[in-house]
C-alpha cells in the first residue's frame, strides 16, 4: 500500500489520488507489460526459501521444529510450496530417496514417477540398482516402469558420490537463488494460454526516448475525413465508407438515439429478427443459385499498394451453376474508394 501511495500521488494531491491501474498489472515484469515493481509478499516468500534451502543443504542446523512454538519454522513452512515447484534430487547412493513420492527424475516440468506398479511402493531408488554393481538394472527398469518414466530413469547418470543430494531445477549450477524463487512465484500466477507479447515490450523499452514527457499533441479528427472525431461509432457506424458497407450487407440501419458502438449494436439486434443478421462460417461466403432462366454475376477485386496495381475478376453462371463466362485482369494505377473522393471533395473549397 505505501508503494502504491508514492506511485500514484503527486505533491499536490493530499489526502487522494487515482490509482489508475491496479497493483498486480504494476508488479508485472516489464516484458509482460508491467512496471517490473516487486511484490513484497512474494519477494518476502522466495526470501523465505532460501532459508529452507539453508536447512535442505545443512540438515544439522539448530532450531525448534515445533511448528506451534517456532516463529522461525512457521515464517519457513510459508516456502514450502515454492520449493516443491522447483527442488528435485540427485541420485547418489539412492538410499534416501522414495521411487514414488519424491521429485527425483530429470525434468523440469515433473519430475515426479506416475507408473502404478505395486513392486515399486514404499520402495527406494538403490532397489533399481543392479546387485553389488553401481548401476541401473536395465531389465527391471523397463519391465517395471512406464516408457517416460523408464526414459527418464536410464538417462540419470550415476556417478561415485555415496550421497543423495538436493538441487534447485531452475538454476544452472543447481544452487536456490531469490531472484529464481521470485521467478518461478511470478510464472505460477500467470493464466495459461496466453499471448506471448514478450517481444513487443522489450522493443518498447529499448527506445531511445527522453525519460519524461511534458504534453504530448494528439488530433482527436478522423484521419480520413478530418470532419468527426474519431471514435468506434463514427468508423463501424456513421462514416460513410461504413454506410456503404452496411447496404450490402444484411445489417439494416437503426432508427434511434446512440452515441457509443455497443448502444447501436443492441439496438441493431433488437430491431433485426435472428435471420435478417448471417454471418457466414469461417468468413466463407457460399454461392446461392439464382432463378430460372437468368444468371448471377459474381465480381471480386483487390488492390496492391505496390507496385500501385489492382486486379479484379467477373463470373457469369446460370441458374444450374453451370459456367457461362469468365474475366480477370490485372491493371495498373491506384484506384480511391468512393468515400474518400466525396471526403475530399467535401473538403475542398
Amino acid at each position: 500500500m505505501a508503494m502504491s501511495k508514492f506511485w500514484w500521488k503527486s505533491d499536490s494531491s493530499k489526502d487522494k489520488s487515482i490509482h489508475w491501474m491496479c497493483w498486480s498489472r504494476l508488479t508485472a515484469a516489464k516484458c509482460k507489460g508491467g512496471m517490473g515493481f516487486k511484490n513484497l509478499r512474494d519477494f518476502n516468500t522466495a526470501l523465505l526459501g532460501n532459508q529452507a534451502w539453508r536447512l535442505i543443504s545443512f540438515p544439522d542446523k539448530l532450531l525448534n521444529w515445533d511448528p506451534t512454538l517456532s516463529y522461525i519454522w512457521r515464517s519457513v513452512m510459508e516456502a514450502q510450496a515454492l520449493l516443491v515447484q522447483g527442488i528435485s534430487c540427485c541420485i547418489g547412493n539412492g538410499q534416501t530417496v522414495d521411487i514414488t513420492n519424491s521429485p527425483w527424475l530429470p525434468s523440469i516440468e515433473d519430475p515426479f514417477v506416475h507408473s502404478d506398479n505395486k513392486a515399486i511402493s514404499n520402495q527406494k531408488v538403490i532397489s533399481l540398482f543392479k546387485i553389488d554393481e553401481k548401476a541401473w538394472d536395465i531389465e527391471l527398469v523397463l519391465d517395471v516402469f512406464e516408457e517416460r518414466d523408464a526414459e527418464l530413469i536410464l538417462s540419470i547418470p550415476l556417478t561415485e558420490n555415496d550421497k543423495d543430494t538436493w538441487y534447485w531445477r531452475h538454476e544452472k549450477m543447481g544452487h536456490y537463488s531469490v531472484k529464481s524463487g521470485y521467478n518461478v512465484i511470478q510464472a505460477s500466477k500467470n493464466q495459461p494460454n496466453t499471448v506471448d507479447n514478450s517481444r513487443f515490450w522489450r522493443k518498447l523499452w529499448n527506445l531511445k526516448i527522453p525519460n519524461k514527457a511534458r504534453r504530448i499533441q494528439v488530433n482527436a479528427q478522423c484521419p480520413v475525413c478530418n470532419l468527426c472525431d474519431e471514435s468506434a461509432i463514427h468508423s463501424l457506424v456513421t462514416f460513410s465508407f461504413a454506410v456503404e458497407c452496411h447496404q450490402f450487407s444484411s445489417v439494416k440501419q437503426v432508427a434511434g438515439d446512440y452515441h457509443i458502438f455497443t448502444e447501436w449494436l443492441q439496438m441493431v439486434f433488437e430491431q433485426s429478427n435472428n435471420r435478417d443478421i448471417c454471418i457466414q462460417e469461417d468468413g466463407l461466403e457460399q454461392w446461392c443459385p439464382t432463378s430460372s432462366n437468368s444468371v448471377k454475376v459474381n465480381v471480386d477485386a483487390a488492390l496492391f499498394t505496390d507496385p500501385n496495381r489492382y486486379n479484379y475478376a467477373i463470373v457469369v453462371r446460370d441458374h444450374l451453376g453451370h459456367l457461362v463466362q469468365a474475366m480477370s485482369k490485372c491493371s495498373l494505377g491506384k484506384v480511391v474508394s468512393r468515400a474518400i473522393r466525396e471526403c475530399r471533395h467535401q473538403r475542398s473549397p
